[in-house]
């Protein structure tokens, strides 16, 4: 009897998430895979919060250009005015507007983070390559995304 409210149970919370995950628009998912390797892995690198680890700065590195060359199509104009549920930001709807402009940005990400790729073999060079990488976010940010309530 155990076994089966325990199985029941596992199930019910295991069907939740993944619900809970294909509410969440392509956007949110895509933003969500960037969010910690860039401001988790690699700015705590950079702050000092967790010692440099190549390997991880690498595989965070490799994320970020992975998941940076999806974003325009993570924005299809199907999402405009749309939200994913328990999110702090939303696209703003110049992300349609001005889709040129936007995928513009997207591609000066994806350049920055392969511009300063190499850099990141010590701690120096994360640091030097950091700022760039984080102003190209940040750039877009400004401009197409709200924060909610």
């Amino acid at each position: 009897m155990i076994r089966t409210v325990l199985t029941a149970t596992a199930f019910a919370v295991g069907a939740t998430t993944v619900l809970a995950q294909a509410q969440l628009l392509p956007s949110t998912q895509l933003m969500r895979q960037m969010a910690n390797p860039m401001y988790r892995d690699l700015n705590g690198m950079v702050k000092g919060e967790m010692p440099f680890d190549e390997a991880k700065a690498t595989q965070a590195i490799n994320q970020l250009s992975e998941a940076g060359a999806k974003i325009s199509t993570a924005f299809p104009e199907s999402s405009k005015g749309k939200t994913s549920p328990e999110t702090r930001y939303s696209a703003s709807p110049k992300v349609w507007t001005d889709k040129a402009d936007f995928d513009a940005r997207a591609a000066r990400l994806v350049k920055a983070i392969g511009d300063n790729k190499d850099k990141i073999k010590t701690l120096d060079g994360l640091k030097a390559a950091y700022p760039a990488i984080n102003d190209a976010c940040n750039a877009c940010h400004q401009d197409y995304r709200l924060r909610r309530g």
